[in-house]
């Protein structure tokens, strides 16, 4: 029981710590691509720790270790061993919970594929019909609102009202294409996926995976922000997006006035310097041992299992 308690530290640190330590960084948006990556490695890590933990219950790792040749055989006596025939509903019950929380991850998945996929590629067909002169490879439709946003695809496109274009300087709507792109050309849309999916599954278990779909939108903001800036100075970037702020978008494409407007328009506004090479290795060391731990925990008990049984009965002995 050993590895189960560890996970299960595990996943409190990650699923509730984490994330309130990680909240309160400022490093992330000095640095929005490894704050991204940051989010959606803490929301994987701890959905995978959730599976684990509950699996070594209905099947402690050693059960693993010690029967791969006699699966069934060494199940039932290495079960009896760690639980006792009194226990055996608990381990079923903590088999029935782990497939429920891998079938809760390939339910979420399908479901935000199927509703996904099905809105774009009719608002794909309705901007054929639909769009205007305007700006080159930006497709422009007739609105009175000012708007921008990108629809992921094949191919991605780049879509601004009609209004926007007026309301905005050559320089200005220059940057808002080149923030959209950056969301096609970046694919922000499957990372967005992720964070979604995960947080459809494992969201009413730990806040994290709520946390991680908030922030993770804020940070591909940033992260075309950035984009935008190397073509117009942040002081007009940040107008651009007051100016599209109440600009409408479909639920499933990426706009420019997007998620948590008001941070993206203070880091605009602030200077903000780049993350330093030191800081940003140490942060990809403890996102990459992080991801580790959980695998580790339930493998290695495995590994040292089957060596152990192999080197006591050699040759199938």
């Amino acid at each position: 029981m050993s590895t189960t308690l560890s996970l299960v530290t595990f996943f409190f640190v990650a699923g509730y710590v984490a994330p309130l330590v990680l909240g309160r960084a400022h490093w992330p948006y000095r640095s929005p691509r490894l704050g991204v990556a940051a989010w959606l490695v803490l929301a994987a890590t701890c959905a995978l720790t959730a599976v684990f933990a509950v699996g070594t219950v209905a099947v402690p790792v050693a059960v693993v270790g010690h029967g791969l040749a006699d699966w069934w055989h060494a199940c039932l006596g290495r079960w009896r061993h760690y639980y006792g025939d009194a226990n055996v509903v608990g381990v079923f019950l903590a088999a029935a919970v782990t497939a429920v929380l891998v079938g809760r991850l390939v339910q979420s998945a399908v479901g935000y594929r199927r509703s996904v996929v099905g809105v774009r590629r009719t608002h794909h067909a309705a901007l054929s019909l639909l769009s205007v002169a305007g700006p080159p490879h930006v497709v422009v439709i007739p609105h009175p609102v000012p708007a921008a946003y990108c629809v992921p695809g094949r191919p991605g496109r780049v879509v601004m009202t009609d209004s926007a274009v007026r309301a905005l300087e050559p320089d200005q709507v220059e940057a808002v294409v080149a923030h959209e792109r950056a969301h096609l050309a970046g694919r922000h849309a499957l990372l967005m996926g992720l964070a979604t999916v995960l947080q459809g599954a494992f969201g009413r278990i730990a806040p994290v995976f709520r946390r991680a779909t908030s922030e993770t939108a804020a940070l591909l903001e940033m992260v075309a922000d950035d984009a935008a800036v190397a073509r117009c100075p942040a002081p007009r970037v940040a107008e651009a997006l007051v100016t599209l702020a109440d600009g409408p978008a479909p639920t499933t494409a990426l706009a420019a006035s997007g998620a948590d407007l008001v941070r993206r328009i203070w880091r605009l506004t602030t200077p903000q310097r780049p993350l330093g090479r030191v800081p940003t290795l140490v942060t990809l060391v403890v996102l990459s041992l992080g991801a580790v731990v959980p695998v580790a925990a339930v493998v290695g008990p495995v590994v040292v299992g089957i060596v152990a049984a192999t080197c006591a009965h050699p040759h199938g002995a």
